[in-house]
């Protein structure tokens, strides 16, 4: 068994009392998916730092806000004939910057801000809709 451990993050930024959430086009081998940033923790580093550091490396947004911890995902899958277990810690960061840089070397392909119905519909992976709801309830909270 081989394990995994990541952190990536829900992006909003609040235009006109509206949060827009980021969403990213990723290559993956012959497929393109839409995602939210998120990769590898570092040796020495803490979730929430990888978090940050992936939210910079593929999107160039530097300007983060950390708002809460949304959860931490766990799940198992096979690949080239090994069982793989990846940890996915997820976190919720403001922005005031709309521009996104995507990375080439991350294989970001496009960035783009959406709305949160647009988002549960956007993302690829069924995985990452129970964080990004979350990030939506902790926000509506937050706003009362």
């Amino acid at each position: 068994m081989l394990y995994h451990y990541t952190a990536g993050g829900v992006i909003v930024r609040k235009e006109q009392k509206q949060y827009w959430y980021l969403a990213i086009l990723k290559q993956h081998g012959n497929s393109q998916e839409w995602t939210l940033p998120k990769g590898h923790i570092e040796v020495g580093e803490s979730a929430r730092e990888a978090a940050i550091r992936e939210i910079r490396e593929e999107t160039g947004l530097f300007d983060l806000k950390y708002i809460g911890r949304l959860g931490k995902h766990v799940f198992s899958y096979s690949e080239q004939n090994n069982d793989h277990t990846k940890y996915v810690d997820w976190y919720l960061f403001e922005t005031n910057n709309s521009q996104i840089i995507p990375s080439k070397e991350e294989n970001i392909l496009a960035g783009k801000w959406v709305t949160y119905q647009q988002a549960k519909s956007l993302i690829t992976y069924a995985n990452m809709l129970p964080f990004l709801q979350h990030a939506y309830e902790m926000l509506v909270e937050e706003d009362k």
